[in-house]
């Protein structure tokens, strides 16, 4: 898997499984059950949570979730949950329709191009015939388990046509079995890939590796020889060891792509 990621113009295809694959946001108006016009902080968070345990076994990978506080952040509410034993913020609309489990902050940025007074400088897109998509997860995060599920048949669609990949967010918030299984989806997608659909086809249904290793017909002796070389590269566990090294004292690095 290369390590850069080229900018390309993609064809329409790609942009439609862009969007099939991002699952940007998640429509929570059903049944009629809101009142009309704003809801509440609270009454917005609850409908929030009551929808993503409703349909947790496709959003959340069966876990449940639960509300640890609400706050308002600009023309949304802001909603920390905990689903399983990973903490996450969510937002969601406030009139409760839309429910977003992730953003991007773009203020920042834009005012400090204001500030300087200058132009933003044109971003130069190359155009490939084979564009370049990667999936960035963590593996145990049931948001990535979720987009994984929408990724496999885009994947197993357009895999000759497209350089695509599911890649590593660069810590970890989901203990150690993280990282066991950011390193078998990196060494089974890298060395055994014809096996990889099947076994990530597995894993994000039944969440047992090993069943799913078996079941994809992995060679385990050629996994545990790669995940060992791996990191032996990037030194994963001596960081896992290292809590001096996690970011913010809380996350283990995880420094492979």
């Amino acid at each position: 898997m290369p390590g850069n990621i080229s900018k390309f113009i993609v064809p329409i295809s790609i942009i439609a499984a862009g969007l099939i694959i991002a699952g940007a946001f998640v429509y929570v108006s059903q049944g009629g059950l809101f009142l009309k016009g704003q809801l509440s902080a609270a009454a917005a968070a609850e409908k929030a949570v009551e929808y993503i345990n409703d349909n947790k076994d496709t959003i959340a990978n069966g876990m449940d979730t639960s509300l640890l506080s609400v706050s308002e952040e600009g023309s949304v509410y802001k909603i920390h949950i905990k689903v399983g034993e990973g903490e996450y913020d969510s937002y969601v609309t406030k009139d409760g329709k839309l429910l977003f489990p992730s953003a991007y902050v773009m203020e920042e940025e834009t005012n400090e191009a204001a500030s300087s007074g200058e132009e933003a400088t044109p971003v130069e897109v190359t155009k490939s015939d084979f564009p370049d998509v990667k999936l960035f997860i963590m593996s145990y995060c049931p948001y990535g388990l979720q987009a994984e599920k929408m990724f496999l048949p885009v994947y197993d669609l357009l895999k000759n046509k497209t350089d695509m990949g599911v890649y590593f967010v660069d810590y970890i918030m989901h203990e150690k079995r993280e990282i066991d299984e950011n390193l078998n989806q990196y060494c089974i997608q890298g060395e055994q890939e014809e096996k990889f659909s099947s076994y990530l086809g597995c894993f994000v249904l039944s969440g047992d590796s090993g069943q799913c290793l078996s079941q994809a017909g992995v060679d385990k002796a050629k996994l545990a020889s790669c995940a060992s070389r791996t990191d032996q590269e990037y030194g994963i566990y001596s960081l896992y060891d290292d809590k001096s090294t996690w970011l913010s004292g809380t996350y283990p690095q995880f420094k492979v792509n």
